[in-house]
């Protein structure tokens, strides 16, 4: 018997963004079923993402057509099963082919943990000089770009002796992960600061009123949870303003880690010092990218996502990986209880290579732990009672906690990127 596993096809559809789903929501909308448009590619923001001016209007749709900024076709409307939503689909015979994905090919890139091309940064930033942040490089150079990304890595990454509650949220939101999103945000603010509506009214693009348009004497404008404000003892004077602008992008591109290697990418091998010694480097982008993508689909069809992270043991970083299974009825969210299950690969110094799996419903644990030796197995039962007092204490009920033991070779071969899409010997269709 011949098995074939991990395969996706796509189809020729385009169906709008989460976001775009709610502006195209009602019956007024544009895209009524049956209609055709003319569609203008305005931007890819990543492969499976991409920007359309459709009959006039903006709109952000999931495709894995070979779309080129640009191009320019039309489109039919349909509608979904259910009623509830719509897609597109080219009318022209240039897409009767739709490009086709095939998970082996992005999980050949994730063979290793995506972070592990960056291990080689520490040795060659403590090298240059970079390790004391007194000695900075040279402007614009490849060695002050590599210093910020291990700087970067070094505030993602984990201790053990100061607990964070939001450190996931951190490496999504930090991690590159969204960086394409965190440009969107930002392209829209700017569209919006700079639109005639907001500059009649006086708005700059920093999210304030021009000098000129000042709301009341002695009454400053103050951020509060996102938002401005009016702190002014006089509730009559009060002006409704528009929410505060998000961070200048290129501050936002120094607290995202897909940025960051992009710009030491580009500054790669411009200098002689660097020639030979950039390593695995320019592929760093690329496998954060295919591990958006992958995240992109297993989240989309099962409510799972892979999250590379740091660890800081000393001076030396070593990577771990999660998986985050949240099910298929976990990812549309609601205040339906829901199981949430975790899958933690880490490789200690000297208890070597450990699996976690855990289950959470609410705040109730259940788990096991993988080691790779009975040695290991017999230091972390001592040390077990422990941990789970510590968890007892952040609020949560460790129902059960068990150790097993299997072969060190077998857990450092394993990758939870296989784990990621439905594992076994099937064929994934995405029609």
């Amino acid at each position: 018997m011949v098995h074939i596993r991990n395969i996706l096809v796509s189809s020729s559809r385009m169906t709008p963004t989460d976001t775009s789903r709610e502006q195209t929501a009602g019956a007024d909308t544009f895209l009524k079923p049956g209609r055709i448009l003319s569609v203008r590619v305005l931007r890819l923001m990543s492969e499976g993402i991409a920007d359309l001016q459709v009959a006039g209007r903006h709109l952000s749709v999931k495709t894995f057509l070979p779309l080129k900024p640009g191009q320019a076709f039309e489109v039919k409307v349909h509608a979904d099963p259910g009623g509830k939503s719509v897609s597109l689909s080219p009318v022209s015979p240039q897409f009767v082919q739709p490009k086709s994905v095939t998970l082996t090919g992005l999980m050949r890139l994730l063979k290793e943990n995506p972070l592990s091309r960056l291990s080689g940064l520490q040795d060659r930033v403590v090298s240059a000089g970079l390790a004391d942040q007194s000695e900075a490089a040279a402007p614009g150079s490849f060695r002050e770009a590599a210093g910020k990304v291990l700087l970067h890595l070094k505030s993602l990454a984990v201790s053990s002796e100061v607990p964070d509650p939001a450190v996931v949220r951190k490496w999504i939101r930090d991690g590159g992960q969204q960086w394409e999103a965190r440009l969107a945000k930002a392209a829209s603010a700017q569209m919006e600061t700079r639109s005639p509506k907001n500059r009649a009214a006086g708005f700059s693009g920093t999210g304030e009123r021009s000098a000129d348009q000042s709301v009341s004497a002695g009454a400053p404008l103050k951020p509060s949870d996102g938002s401005l404000k009016v702190s002014d003892p006089a509730p009559a004077q009060h002006t409704r303003l528009t929410p505060a602008a998000p961070l200048p992008l290129a501050k936002q591109a120094e607290q995202d880690l897909k940025a960051l290697v992009l710009q030491m990418e580009s500054r790669a091998g411009t200098e002689a010092e660097t020639g030979g010694r950039t390593g695995g480097q320019h592929a760093v982008s690329d496998v954060l990218e295919s591990l958006q993508l992958l995240n992109r689909m297993a989240f989309d069809t099962q409510g799972r996502l892979l999250i590379p992270f740091p660890l800081m043991f000393g001076s030396e970083f070593r990577f771990g990986e999660m998986r985050i299974d949240l099910g298929e009825n976990g990812r549309h969210g609601g205040n339906a209880r829901k199981t949430v299950r975790v899958a933690v690969m880490l490789d200690m110094t000297q208890l070597g290579p450990v699996r976690a799996d855990v289950a959470l419903l609410d705040a109730a644990i259940t788990g096991t732990l993988t080691v790779g030796s009975t040695e290991t197995q017999a230091r972390i039962r001592q040390r077990l009672p422990e941990w789970l007092e510590r968890m007892e204490a952040l609020g949560y009920r460790v129902m059960q906690m068990t150790c097993e033991v299997t072969t060190a070779e077998s857990l450092r071969e394993t990758r939870l990127v296989s784990e990621l899409l439905d594992p076994g010997d099937t064929l994934h269709l995405v029609l």
